[in-house]
């Protein structure tokens, strides 16, 4: 998907009032939604690089051998958050474009972190 950068504007608004709130507490409360957080991920048909980076993401934020930097995990948690979050950019119940925030979000959050991803999946064995 290209990335539409309008809604990448709204976005990185959207994540400086968010990521200063991002904190243990609310990781944790993520990890105990993560059927929720994969039934999310499963609706995002429209893009399905979107969909296994988020379940990356997932797999990230268990791992307790291979670690991420904070500021990465932080962004990590903001991205699958937002998938569950009842009020976002775009509602999901919208047709068609619902889910494109989501998208739009996973894939950002991704481009921002590559680095880290990319050295987590050298650790885990991934490449």
């Amino acid at each position: 998907m290209v990335p539409n950068p309008m809604l990448i504007g709204e976005i990185k608004k959207y994540l400086e009032k968010a990521l200063p709130k991002i904190n243990e507490e609310i990781e944790k409360d993520l990890l105990d939604r993560e059927e929720e957080v994969l039934r999310k991920i499963k609706k995002m048909t429209l893009d399905p690089e979107a969909q296994e980076r988020a379940r990356l993401f997932l797999e990230i934020l268990k791992d307790e051998k291979c670690k991420v930097d904070a500021e990465t995990r932080k962004l990590i948690v903001f991205a699958l958050y937002y998938l569950i979050k009842k009020q976002d950019l775009i509602p999901d119940w919208y047709p068609i474009v619902g889910y494109d925030d989501d998208v739009e979000v996973t894939n950002y959050i991704y481009r921002e972190t590559v680095t880290e991803i990319e050295k987590y999946k050298e650790c885990a064995g991934k490449k």
